[in-house]
């Protein structure tokens, strides 16, 4: 089921702006998403990490290395064979899975699956690819972007060669000098490039020696025997504080990156890979699949080393900057906000003129100023309501009347994207799991026989497995509770905060429709009544103000005098106030019409028992940067990341106007850009605070739905541009 965005109650704006039409995710490079730690660290791959003020320039490229030399602040070029592969939206699972806030790859073969190629070749994606002694026949080396800055690309692709080759019995080359380099004597400089080393290339050590009185950096291949080895303080290569650290009880944090794939499917890899459950790995929320996004995840007993290992085995992800936890395991909400990365494709004003090109930037640059000044609604986006046959608060809603028969049969009943149209073709494990979920429900087969005919599938299948498993245990009382508690404890509680999402819309809808003000809090509106600390709750995007005493109702002789920005509307539990007039009354009806009670306690099922908390009607975005860009080819990448797929070539550079409008972003374009009618496109780059969408801020912007439908009926937009 495509959830639309008036059906979980998504339907009001706060701007009045000249709307205008874009492409919104056309591509998954077209979103890109990083956490910002609460030091403000953002979330990213060593390859695009900012190079050390002491590090020299890199070196010329030597004859034999090819390609370009990445330069500083620039992504490290990426593969010239790369295919255009934009995956498949049929492999994704037919369960409801909680929806995601506001989506990497390796080049691994997939049965049934679209292979969406990245950097798999690259020495640090292969380090953990073989077994000691056998290593990778006929590997294509590429050169450590990072590596590349420091010591130049020819010696960056000997390490690469050490590092593919050490392990082979014949070979003679076990080591690998560095000397003759500019600031070899800076002790930071020499840091820096331990650091690099052992980050590209987890088998490689290396060491500092002085011969003849001038110093020189030896990098040796280490076996595994070699690296369990008991630290030698003598070696002052080494990381002296991490080796003595115990990494049995220490916390160890790293970057995933990861593309098209749902954060929990990856976490569930990285957990088997590590043989561990994945509840040891924390994190402080989900991300979009449809994305490239680069997150923080925190686990307990594992080394850095061994953390970057599981690069050789991780589809479409990658992992990186794996230090020592500063703060213990992450919870959700962990994050100073998100930083994004979006582009829209194919502008065009409503009147779908291609004449008038000023005009249209005239238009977009208005709705950037306008929106930025005035926020958006914070709507939960369609994200937090799945993409399943039901979406997930009508699911929660079962729950909450206690109806687990039904709230199970929802979640097993298979999302059939082809929507009983025999033109659409999908994967045979899809086709062969929509017949074993509708044999089941129909009570045709048992639940042991769907276990043993279920096909594995990615996605959110494992719902669906966990469900068959627990009924298959049961023998002849089937007990629907039993059933849905063998999902996990996070998900069975997302089903229920669903519906406090789709509550909250409702409300705020009402609250912003027409003839409504939009300036000032309204009587009857719930404001900020004071501060939490040295916090200034009204300035924060979300916090916990549970406690009455933290937000009061608007009297009528406050009318026009306390600003909108104060408002808040209830997450409705049992703990919080409820505003009053016509915004109360549209929940008590809508909590009337689906016979929940949320004002108490539910001792029935103490779990899903909902203390209520408060989300800020309208959120803002920090930080916004924009430029708009012409192109040709609507199968290239736009912008490019630490996960590259298409290389950039001096005709595509020169194929890509950027405009002067505003502040550049971090973009890059790649592949071929001339072939084709022009394009416009709009680049931007702004912050959110944890909990808020993108999608939202999209919406708001373009006055544009933001539902795949939406996104759909804009390509004739673009099609009438390529006339």
């Amino acid at each position: 089921m495509n959830v639309e965005e008036a059906g979980v109650g998504i339907v009001a704006f706060v701007s009045d702006h000249e709307p205008f039409s874009a492409l919104v995710r056309d591509r998954f490079a077209d979103f890109v998403v990083r956490e910002i730690a609460p030091d403000g660290r953002v979330a990213a791959l060593p390859a695009l990490a900012a190079a050390p003020a002491l590090v020299p320039a890199p070196a010329p490229a030597s004859p034999q290395a090819g390609g370009d030399v990445p330069q500083p602040g620039k992504p490290a070029a990426p593969r010239a064979d790369q295919e255009d592969q934009d995956g498949d939206e049929n492999c994704k699972g037919s369960g409801s899975q909680p929806g995601h806030s506001e989506g990497a790859s390796v080049n691994h073969a997939c049965a049934d699956a679209v292979s969406i190629d990245m950097p798999a070749a690259s020495p640090r994606n292969a380090a953990a690819a073989r077994d000691d002694g056998k290593a990778v026949q006929g590997m294509r080396l590429e050169p450590d972007a990072q590596l590349a800055e420091l010591i130049g690309v020819e010696r960056a692709l000997q390490l690469a060669e050490l590092a593919r080759d050490g392990a082979h019995a014949e070979s003679k080359t076990r080591f690998v000098v560095i000397e003759g380099v500019d600031k070899i004597d800076d002790k930071a400089f020499r840091r820096a490039l331990h650091l690099a080393v052992r980050e590209a290339h987890a088998q490689l050590d290396s060491a500092v020696q002085e011969h003849g009185g001038v110093k020189r950096i030896l990098v040796t291949f280490q076996t595994s025997a070699q690296r369990k080895r008991k630290p030698d303080s003598s070696d002052p290569g080494t990381d002296r504080v991490s080796k003595r650290v115990n990494y049995h009880v220490a916390d160890v944090e790293f970057v995933l990156a990861k593309r098209n794939r749902d954060t929990h499917d990856v976490l569930c890899s990285v957990a088997k890979l590590l043989n561990v459950p994945v509840s040891r790995l924390s994190t402080a929320g989900t991300k979009d699949k449809r994305a490239i996004t680069f997150q923080f995840v925190v686990v307990r007993g594992f080394s850095p080393e061994r953390i970057l290992q599981l690069n050789g085995a991780l589809r479409d992800a990658r992992v990186g900057n794996a230090n020592l936890a500063k703060t213990g395991r992450l919870a959700l909400g962990d994050l100073l906000g998100n930083k994004f990365t979006i582009v829209l494709r194919a502008l065009s004003g409503r009147e779908k003129s291609e004449d008038d090109v000023p005009h249209l930037r005239s238009t977009i640059e208005r709705a950037i100023r306008n929106v930025s000044t005035r926020g958006f609604i914070n709507y939960f986006g369609l994200q937090r309501f799945g993409s399943g046959a039901y979406a997930t608060h009508v699911i929660g809603f079962e729950v909450l009347r206690n109806d687990f028969a039904k709230a199970c049969r929802m979640i097993m009943t298979p999302f059939d994207p082809t929507d009983g149209d025999p033109s659409k073709q999908i994967y045979p494990e899809r086709e062969a799991k929509l017949k074993v979920m509708h044999s089941f429900l129909d009570n045709t087969i048992s639940a042991q026989e769907a276990l043993r005919t279920l096909p594995a599938c990615r996605g959110n299948g494992g719902l669906e497995k966990r469900l068959l498993e627990s009924y298959s245990k049961q023998g002849g009382i089937v007990d629907h509770k039993a059933a849905f508690s063998a999902i996990p404890f996070n998900l069975r509680k997302m089903y229920v905060h669903a519906v406090q999402s789709f509550l909250w819309n409702s409300m705020a809808t009402v609250r912003m429709q027409p003839g409504r003000c939009r300036e000032y809090a309204e009587p009857g509106d719930l404001v900020v009544a004071n501060k939490v600390g040295d916090l200034d709750v009204a300035s924060s995007f979300e916090v916990d103000l549970s406690f009455r005493a933290q937000v009061r109702v608007v009297q009528p002789d406050e009318r026009n005098q306390i600003s909108i920005h104060q408002v808040v509307l209830p997450m409705v539990g049992y703990d919080v106030l409820r505003p009053a007039g016509e915004v109360g009354e549209a929940l008590s009806a809508l909590l009337e019409k689906h016979k929940v009670d949320l004002s108490a306690a539910n001792s029935a099922v103490t779990e899903f028992n909902l203390i209520g908390s408060y989300r800020r009607l309208l959120s803002f975005a920090q930080d916004v940067q924009f430029d708009f860009v012409t192109y040709c080819n609507e199968k290239v990448d736009l912008i490019s990341t630490e996960l590259p797929v298409q290389v950039p070539t001096s005709a595509s550079r020169a194929a890509v106007t950027m405009s002067a409008t505003s502040v550049p972003v971090d973009s890059a374009p790649g592949g071929d850009m001339t072939a084709g009618p022009e394009r416009l496109a709009l680049i931007l780059n702004f912050t959110l605070r944890p909990a808020a969408y993108a999608t939202m801020f999209i919406r708001e912007l373009t006055k544009q739905d933001s539902d795949a439908k939406a996104s759909a009926n804009a390509r004739p937009v673009e099609a009438m541009l390529a006339q």
